[in-house]
């Protein structure tokens, strides 16, 4: 019985979508998406989640094949809704659903930031930041439009270095001056350190320096003061000491301090990194933080030779 009411359901369900196509078809954009609202709210009304997940990604991606953008989110944002109220997990399914809408939505509209917005913070029960795969499709459309800032915010969230350097490289001479250009990276590589992806921030910084036009190095010493900050910072994770991260941070303070947002990232990285306490809340940024540090420190706190070596020459 159950699987001659399943066939029976697939069937009704086969009939309205029809239905739909030809009110698409004719141009009776509005009419199809009450038909496709009415049967969507009748199936989560009875609890039926996946019908109503079927159905309204189906008649959603019509409407956004013919351009009916906000009629097509409208129901691409009742299907997010599905799957919280339902509890449909992340899965290759539900992710490709969504992504699949989301490039079908030629325009940048306050719908489609909600939709990503939404489809996001369901994807959270699986990553804190949300999904990866999402990420990489939003930033993706957003640098193919040319919308350079929401696309950096979801590149962050990504694993893709290499394509990420590709991007901050395009977006520094299309949209940067010449002054900034270790800015782009640097903000980028803290960030991504912040969130504990030491590969795709190695990947990032050198593919950046080695591809960009202003630099093109393979390794440091470079022209920018900040760019040898970020080689030895790199270098410090890796194989240095909390002692040697202080010192790093003294001698690079005044390259530092060209944007305070710096100081709170490099918090950040003290304390995941090498242990180093939270600063107090009555101490701002950086001298707070190397307060803090050389209060509980031992020994000497020299860098390693090359990095010493390379320090001191910049300084003086």
């Amino acid at each position: 019985m159950a699987a001659v009411r399943g066939r029976s359901e697939n069937l009704k369900t086969e009939r309205i979508y029809q239905k739909v196509v030809n009110k698409v078809e004719n141009g009776n954009y509005y009419e199809a998406s009450q038909i496709a609202k009415s049967l969507f709210f009748r199936y989560k009304v009875q609890g039926k989640y996946n019908e109503a997940v079927k159905l309204s990604h189906s008649c959603s991606l019509l409407l956004l094949k013919h351009k009916q953008v906000e009629n097509g989110l409208d129901l691409a944002r009742e299907m997010i809704k599905c799957y919280n109220e339902g509890k449909i997990k992340v899965s290759d399914d539900s992710i490709d659903r969504v992504i699949e809408l989301f490039n079908h939505c030629d325009k940048d509209t306050a719908s489609r930031h909600d939709f990503v917005k939404e489809a996001l913070s369901w994807s959270k029960a699986e990553n804190k930041y949300g999904n990866t795969k999402i990420h990489q499709a939003v930033a993706a459309k957003y640098w193919q439009e040319g919308n350079y800032a929401s696309a950096r915010e979801n590149f962050v969230h990504c694993y893709e270095g290499e394509k990420y350097a590709r991007f901050l490289i395009e977006y520094h001479v299309t949209a940067g001056y010449p002054g900034e250009i270790d800015l782009f990276v640097t903000q980028a590589v803290l960030q991504i350190l912040c969130l504990q992806k030491i590969p795709v921030a190695n990947i990032l910084f050198f593919t950046y320096t080695m591809k960009h036009p202003g630099i093109k190095r393979r390794d440091k010493p470079y022209k920018q003061p900040l760019l040898n900050f970020i080689a030895f910072l790199l270098l410090a994770i890796e194989f240095g000491s909390l002692q040697q991260f202080t010192l790093l941070c003294e001698q690079y303070h005044p390259s530092i301090a060209r944007d305070p947002i710096y100081f709170e990232y490099l918090d950040k990285i003290g304390q995941l990194f090498f242990g180093m306490p939270p600063k107090e809340k009555k101490k701002d940024g950086l001298m707070g933080m190397i307060d803090d540090i050389m209060q509980s420190m031992v020994g000497d706190g020299d860098l390693p030779d090359e990095c010493e070596e390379m320090v001191e020459e910049e300084i003086d």
